[in-house]
């Protein structure tokens, strides 16, 4: 959900300094190399988590738990039900990589699924 051009370009910007290097993640997230296959190059890799490989996508946005060889994935950043994918937001949040507005809307949809029960 992308609501300015100039919020647009700060995002990515942050993306791009992650994937440089400039930019570290407060946890040290090791290994830095993914075990499955992930056919996206701009989504950023954000290590393991149990059976899980971390991706964040700047482009939906989204986050991202790959777990097979043959393209087994759960998504959703505004749908978080599974802890890789919690995991996979809050290490992406640590970075700098998720907006503000990003940041507040995946909250209140949170908070409102659990408010309605779901």
């Amino acid at each position: 959900m992308r609501i300015d051009k100039s919020g647009e370009v700060k995002h990515l910007e942050k993306v791009a300094e992650f994937k440089s290097g400039i930019v570290q993640p407060i946890e040290k997230i090791a290994p830095l190399k993914a075990r499955f296959k992930h056919d996206c190059s701009v989504c950023v890799y954000l290590g393991e988590f149990q059976d899980y490989d971390l991706y964040y996508c700047p482009d939906e946005p989204t986050v991202i738990a790959r777990y097979g060889t043959g393209g087994d994935y759960l998504s959703g950043l505004y749908f978080i039900t599974t802890f890789p994918l919690l995991e996979a937001y809050n290490r992406a949040s640590k970075a700098g990589l998720i907006s503000d507005e990003v940041k507040i809307t995946t909250h209140d949809y949170l908070l409102k699924g659990l408010y309605n029960g779901h």
